[in-house]
């Protein structure tokens, strides 16, 4: 059963509070900084072939911080851009649209009134949610406030990944870091700081901030928050395109490292892929992937690789029988373009339905325990 803190930081994005808020331990990471590198990758090609939908992404302003309000004094709320702080070299990059996804039909009916009345529970018995209810009421964060996650991680060698999470929405300014020391679990020591001007708390495991145009951001390590804190427009280089819920991008080092293994017959697809990148629809329930190659024979080869693939998936009874994955496997097609190999595939928007609703159960049966 999804216990009531896991599911309200997943759906609200909370992961960030969470960290200081919630009874649940911070992963382990070395805290003590990385190689802050450079992007050196040539990003023309990308650029040029974004998807019609990609816009890019506004630079907010990027005032100096300013000193913490009074926990009584009324601030005015900003509105902020996750994808604005992904920093420059990401082998994985995800970004949600928070608004876009509230706004679909089965969320508004079956997530969003159940989410909004879990948080109004009065005299709750569980203090972390307690907690939580309190940093959101100082951080002005609700649902309606929340617009958009950008989630960034890069593979260094064979060690852990280096992660930045963040979290845009009309958030009052500079509140973010006092609100979680003055709710955190009491015993839970933590250290305040400034990283480059930001006001930053950390349990030695997690770096959490605002940034000064009101993102709130969280990495594992002093380097991996640096390379957040300036605003850009690197969301238009890792093609995510910003008409749509959900956008990923991987990178040819990702692809090679993690997924090409000794003697596996995937490598005759993950050994052609130069990177990859696609979207989302939950309106439709249409995916969409472009995977990058060196040319067109290449292209021709992966090619070959999914069509024999999905029958095989679909003659071995390899495909989750739940919420339409048959359906959307069998409805698959591919392209090439050039180089390029354009995969679509769509799931019927009555499972998106039955999956949300699934979700909204779960949550009622939730509420009771607060």
């Amino acid at each position: 059963m999804i216990r009531v803190r896991s599911t309200l930081a997943l759906l609200l994005a909370l992961s960030l509070a969470s960290s200081a808020c919630d009874d649940k331990a911070t992963p382990t990471a070395d805290a003590k900084g990385e190689s802050g590198d450079k992007d050196k990758k040539d990003s023309k090609d990308r650029k040029s072939a974004a998807p019609s939908g990609s816009a890019a992404a506004p630079a907010p302003g990027s005032a100096a911080p300013t000193a913490a309000p009074k926990a009584d004094a009324p601030t005015a709320a900003t509105g902020s851009d996750a994808l604005s702080h992904l920093p420059a070299t990401c082998d994985v990059a995800v970004a949600l649209d928070l608004a876009k996804v509230a706004k679909h039909p089965a969320v508004a009916a079956e997530i969003v009134p159940r989410l909004e009345a879990m948080l109004k529970t009065e005299n709750a018995k569980d203090d972390s949610f307690k907690r939580m209810q309190g940093f959101m009421t100082d951080t002005g964060l609700t649902l309606s406030s929340l617009k958009s996650v950008g989630v960034c991680a890069r593979m260094e060698g064979g060690g852990e990944p280096k992660v930045v999470a963040l979290l845009g929405g009309d958030f009052k300014p500079d509140t973010f870091v006092t609100a979680l020391e003055k709710h955190k679990k009491p015993g839970k020591e933590t250290t305040l700081s400034e990283i480059d001007g930001i006001k930053v708390t950390s349990d030695g495991k997690m770096f959490l901030g605002q940034f000064s145009d009101g993102v709130l951001g969280g990495a594992e390590s002093v380097d991996t928050f640096k390379t957040a804190i300036k605003p850009g427009d690197n969301a238009a280089k890792f093609m995510i395109d910003r008409s749509k819920e959900i956008s990923l991008y991987l990178s040819k080092n990702l692809i090679k490292t993690q997924f090409v293994k000794p003697g596996s017959k995937g490598n005759a697809l993950f050994e052609e892929l130069e990177e990859a990148y696609g979207s989302v629809d939950l309106t439709t329930g249409k995916i969409m992937l472009t995977l990058k190659t060196p040319s067109a024979e290449a292209a021709k080869k992966v090619d070959a690789f999914f069509i024999i693939g999905k029958d095989a998936f679909l003659k071995e009874g390899k495909v989750p029988a739940q919420f339409g994955a048959v359906d959307a496997v069998k409805s698959m097609t591919t392209k090439v373009d050039g180089a390029n190999l354009v995969v679509e595939l769509a799931f019927p928007t009555a499972s998106i339905t039955d999956a949300v609703k699934v979700l909204g159960a779960q949550l009622e049966a939730e509420k009771g325990k607060l």
